[in-house]
């Protein structure tokens, strides 16, 4: 898959994806407990959490494509 198409079809996807996660996110800190402890750990994690895949997407998104392993001769 050639770069561009990489970098096209990560960004269809990520996009939705980040949509999704951080709704979910509040929906889900909106049902914590009021505990301002509680839920400052929570969206610290939340609005951390995201990184990780998007750092794999990223990297997955700006690799070169591998070449095809040339045939060797046996000589």
């Amino acid at each position: 898959m050639t770069p561009r198409i990489k970098k096209l079809v990560g960004t269809v996807v990520i996009v939705p994806v980040l949509f999704v996660y951080f709704f979910a996110a509040a929906v889900l800190g909106a049902l914590l407990p009021h505990n301002i402890l509680l839920q400052l750990v929570y969206f610290i994690a939340a609005g951390l959490a995201w990184i990780f895949p998007m750092k794999w997407a990223m990297q997955w998104m700006s690799a070169e494509p591998k070449e095809a392993a040339a045939p060797t001769d046996p000589v």
